[in-house]
């Protein structure tokens, strides 16, 4: 099993999230991330997801735990590859709910 940590900023300015309810956001991202993750060929599961709302900046910043397990004996050992995957498949479903998604850092 591996762990690894998103953090992403989202701007809100084309965004189909209330800044108000920031509990039913998480759920709601946490569903769609799952959906887009289920395309990949491992076991990913999304364990935590945090968003906070900066009203200033009007962005939302978003942290986001996944556990992965490399299921298929045919892909290498190679948990960069697996993670650029997982990386590009959270973007993707990020996408459906904000105009942009900028990658904030990795490990954060």
């Amino acid at each position: 099993m591996h762990t690894m940590w998103l953090c992403l900023q989202c701007p809100g300015r084309f965004c189909e999230l209330l800044p108000g309810n920031l509990e039913t956001a998480e759920i709601i991202v946490k569903d769609i991330i799952s959906q887009g993750l289920k395309s990949l060929p491992l076991i990913a599961v999304v364990d935590k997801i945090k968003i906070d709302f900066f009203p200033t900046k009007n962005m939302y910043v978003i942290q986001i735990c996944i556990r992965y397990y490399e299921c298929f004996k045919e892909f290498p050992d190679d948990s960069e590859e697996f993670e650029a995957r997982i990386e590009g498949s959270v973007s993707q479903a990020l996408l459906e709910l904000f105009w942009e998604v900028f990658l904030d850092s990795l490990d954060c």
